[in-house]
């Protein structure tokens, strides 16, 4: 047997082959660290196989096998695309083609569907109509604000500054605790997903009238809860921009500026503070990838917030969110109009049904989300004070190697910081390694040797396109300066009227969008998180634009069409050979 590209990697299934980072590239976009991905990937497997369990598409023998919903290879999140086209494949209506198109968009090129044993029997066909029927329909749903009003008691059970006993306690309860949680989330991303794909052909004739049609009927709900951040972001943007003081304390820079904003104390600066800590104490949950343990969020690290408000500062009056999340339901309700009338009459009330349970599915899919990420955050609070202990004690260098401890080294680790140095030291090698390499997007069996992925800083070979081709998932049409950005916590210096081009996005993006008069993203689907906010704020937006990040370039003048999907690169010096 070949050894594992890295200690914690999963076997694959021979059965269900093929994986995919399709949408969980943008949840776990790197490398996990071992006690991130031990506490949280067996509650990630475990929600999927209930949740796929209980539809009856599957045997107990074919759910009994190794990571057969998804797994860790080379240190990285899987989802096994080979079982999903399993289950689309076994539910009469449904394609293959549907379910690559919701987990892949246009990236990638994956080894194609083959036909395997079960994939065409009448009882788990009929027992997954029936799964899928109450799903569309919205019967025993979860209960959202039940399952967040759970975590929040969750999180304020945890004591401030807790001790090792009771950190471990926390950490041995989570998965079990969490498993619900997150096969909610799959839940609802099914719930947002399929309906979707089922629009997509049934309205494709009323599409190729009217390019961008059926994401008009999807925008503006006013339902989104990620969008909230980016809106509280703007309004305190808007403070800063009206107030000369508040605009002299930004121009100093942000390192130390929460601090200065502090001391000072004066009107529009204490109304900024005060605003600022309201901020904090609803959105601190959250920032970049924000399901990874030992990642700061806004609340550990306030400063990546001020990174987001001193760039939203030079953003227009006339960008109010809420203004054009007001003109986008007008819009919406219109289009609706439109693509029923131009759908083939017998077919209308199920247009109408599917634009609603995916609309549903959407904003469950994105509060699902957030009750997962807040408690993630719970326990990141409890870790966390234990990692900075053992910092300032000398027995560790900072804080990111307690993270490569599993959670079965937990109790080691505390006890006797020092039996497990060594190795934590050699992991946290392999770590940096592997994360400054680009995974496979795609495999089948075996994952390829890491010795063969290129390095994130490489770029694609051949000639520049001058035009892009991926998935349009929020109208209109911008044209601005390229700002490629990979690192949300450091925009540098996006100007309004520029277009953000990223790697992927998750909810520590959203306020750039803001920022920006379009988006360009290299992964994604019309589901994925950069496309439903995208709608809400009423940007355009495309994605799986293969490889944008880096063959577009900073100052490259592009125009983005969200209708048709197309980035085109009008005016820039073409990449050196």
């Amino acid at each position: 047997m070949a050894t594992p590209a890295w200690f914690l990697d999963d076997e694959p299934n021979r059965r269900f082959p093929v994986y995919c980072r399709g949408n969980v590239g943008e949840i776990v976009p790197d490398v996990a660290t071992p006690l991130s991905a031990s506490l949280t990937t067996p509650a990630f497997v475990k929600g999927f196989g209930d949740l796929f369990g209980e539809t009856g598409a599957f045997t107990d023998e074919e759910l009994a096998g190794p990571a057969v919903t998804g797994g860790v290879f080379g240190g990285y999140l899987y989802f096994n695309l080979s079982f999903a086209r399993a289950f689309a494949f076994r539910m009469p209506g449904m394609r293959v083609a549907d379910i690559d198109q919701q987990m892949l968009g246009s990236t990638g090129d994956p080894p194609p569907f083959r036909r395997g044993p079960g994939d065409r029997d009448i009882r788990t066909s009929a027992r997954a109509v029936v799964a899928v029927t109450r799903l569309m329909i919205g019967r025993k749903t979860p209960d959202l604000d039940g399952q967040r009003a759970d975590v929040l008691r969750w999180v304020a059970s945890i004591e401030a500054g807790p001790s090792d006993e009771a950190v471990l306690a926390y950490a041995a309860g989570f998965a079990e605790q969490f498993v619900g949680y997150l096969r909610t989330l799959l839940e609802s991303s099914m719930g947002s997903g399929m309906p979707s794909a089922l629009l997509d052909r049934l309205c494709g004739r009323a599409e190729r009238r009217e390019p961008g049609l059926l994401v008009k009927a999807m925008s503006g709900l006013g339902t989104i809860e990620t969008a909230r951040p980016a809106m509280d972001l703007w309004r305190l943007g808007r403070l800063v921009a009206t107030s000369p003081e508040l605009t002299v304390a930004f121009d100093a820079g942000v390192p130390g500026l929460l601090e200065r904003l502090r001391a000072s104390g004066s009107g529009d600066v204490a109304r900024f503070v005060e605003r600022f800590d309201a901020f904090l104490a609803e959105h601190g949950h959250r920032g970049p990838r924000e399901v990874e343990l030992a990642s700061d969020t806004w609340a550990t690290a306030p400063e990546s917030a001020l990174t987001m408000v001193e760039r939203l500062r030079f953003t227009s009056a006339t960008a109010d969110p809420e203004d054009a999340s007001r003109r986008l339901g007008v819009e919406r309700l219109a289009a609706r109009a439109r693509l029923r009338n131009r759908t083939i009459r017998p077919l209308r009330p199920l247009v109408e049904r599917l634009l609603d349970t995916g609309a549903r599915g959407a904003a469950r899919r994105e509060q699902a989300k957030g009750t997962l990420v807040l408690g993630v955050s719970g326990l990141r609070t409890a870790l966390f004070h234990v990692a900075d202990r053992l910092v300032a004690q000398g027995h560790l260098p900072d804080r990111t190697q307690f993270f490569m401890a599993t959670l079965d080294e937990l109790p080691q680790l505390l006890a006797d910081p020092r039996a497990l140095a060594a190795e934590l030291a050699e992991r946290r090698e392999r770590y940096e390694e592997l994360n400054s390499l680009v995974p496979p997007f795609s495999f089948e069996g075996r994952l390829p040797d890491p010795n063969g992925w290129p390095r994130r800083t490489d770029l694609p070979s051949g000639t520049r396109p001058q035009q892009f081709t991926g998935i349009g998932v929020s109208g209109g049409t911008a044209r601005g300066r390229a700002r490629v950005i990979t690192d949300p916590a450091d925009p540098r210096g996006i100007e309004p009227g520029e277009v953000l081009v990223a790697p992927l996005t998750d909810p520590a993006w959203t306020p750039l969008f803001l920022a920006a008069a379009g988006v360009v993203v290299d992964v994604g689907a019309l589901q994925s998180h950069a496309a439903i906010v995208a709608r809400e704020l009423g940007i355009p937006a495309v994605v799986s634009v293969e490889h944008a990040s880096a063959w577009i370039h900073d100052g490259d003048e592009l125009e983005v069409d969200g209708d048709r999907g197309l980035v085109r690169i009008v005016s820039g010096p073409p990449a050196p050979a």
